[in-house]
């Protein structure tokens, strides 16, 4: 399974954060989400998400937040509920 990445960079193309994820049939599972320390509080992490979402609602698949911030932020906006996977499924996990 290959992990994919948001990445987030400042105008001199240094990198504000990123999301990895990976997809795995009908569903896209947030593995990590990192703010760099100088951008942290800022809602770049609420903005990482908000792309996440926006793919995912397009590709009409659910999210399974594996990562902790990603479950705190989707547990904020209960607009979201109904594409949040709260348990891990699936073979090995």
């Amino acid at each position: 399974m290959n992990t994919e990445r948001f990445i987030l960079s400042d105008a001199k193309g240094g990198k504000i954060g990123e999301l990895d994820f990976r997809e795995e049939g009908d569903v896209i599972i947030i593995e990590h989400i990192e703010v760099a320390l100088a951008y942290r509080h800022r809602g770049y992490a609420g903005k990482l998400m908000r792309q996440i979402v926006g793919k995912a609602r397009a590709e009409g698949k659910k999210l399974r937040p594996d990562c902790p911030y990603a479950a705190y932020w989707l547990g904020e906006h209960p607009e979201h509920d109904g594409m949040v996977l709260r348990e891990k499924t699936g073979q090995g996990e």
